[in-house]
């Protein structure tokens, strides 16, 4: 997916902008990505009925309900209560999952990849993992904190152990800007490629990683950095100066960092 232009949500646009489809087509079309009658019906039942209702009667409510919605659950999911799940068939949830209130997941424009969260993973509350164009996958045992974007423009993946501290941005995608013969700007995106966080890192509080970076392995980077560079793996990074500081302790593969 190297430097490849971007046609964001195009699907998604042209049939929400038709003037062919219905309101209620495309309504189905941004939440479920198809019109099937049946199919919104059942989407709109389980998270109308059970997505609002707190405590542990909601909790399990949805452990019960909610995986009618995905491509595949594992065991002992846990669904906070107020979600937004969009395209759910597009989404794979591991073993174990807690997915905490007020998060978003949307796999609109993830295509045939998907999004993958993987076993004993911990989605904070007011997370956001939106795929506009290329798959998103976290890894298993990674804490993902509040507050959080994670949005994929060619493609995130997080492998395992990872630490996210809330508030942090991953973000894919750059802007071309166009001139016209009459002096008109026009822009396009791009992508140098998919954003890579390797195993047993941790990103600080407000963290900022960009477009096609890979942030090696047993990294530490420090809260507020803005990332736009490949990290060796075992790096300190920190936002003042901004540069690699040291390096980590290698962590042996049979060892539980946490």
């Amino acid at each position: 997916m190297s430097n490849r232009d971007l046609d964001e949500n195009s699907f998604v646009r042209e049939r929400i902008y038709s003037e062919k489809t219905s309101l209620l087509q495309k309504y189905a079309s941004f939440v479920i990505g198809e019109f099937s009658l049946l199919k919104l019906i059942k989407y709109e039942l389980i998270t109308s009925l059970f997505g609002v209702i707190p405590g542990a009667l909601g909790l399990l409510l949805r452990k019960k309900f909610y995986p009618l919605l995905f491509k595949k659950i594992g065991r002992g999911v846990v669904f906070g209560k107020s979600l937004t799940i969009r395209h759910p068939e597009k989404i794979v949830i591991g073993d174990g999952v807690v997915i905490d209130d007020y998060a978003l997941i949307d796999g609109r424009g993830s295509g045939d990849e998907g999004i993958h969260i993987g076993s004993e993973t911990i989605v904070g509350r007011y997370t956001v993992i939106l795929s506009k164009v290329g798959g998103i996958s976290i890894g298993k045992n990674c804490n993902v904190g509040a507050f959080t974007n994670i949005v994929a423009q060619g493609g995130v993946e997080i492998e395992d152990w990872v630490q996210i501290a809330g508030g942090c941005k991953i973000s894919g995608g750059l802007f071309k800007f166009h001139k016209t013969d009459k002096d008109e700007v026009s822009f396009s995106r791009y992508t140098k490629g998919k954003i890579v966080i390797q195993k047993k890192s941790y990103l600080g509080g407000n963290t900022l990683v960009m477009d096609g970076v890979t942030v090696g392995q047993g990294c530490m980077i420090g809260a507020g950095s803005v990332v736009m560079q490949n990290i060796p793996e075992y790096s300190i990074y920190m936002p003042k100066p901004g540069m690699i500081l040291g390096k980590t302790i290698s962590v042996p593969e049979e060892v539980d960092p946490l």
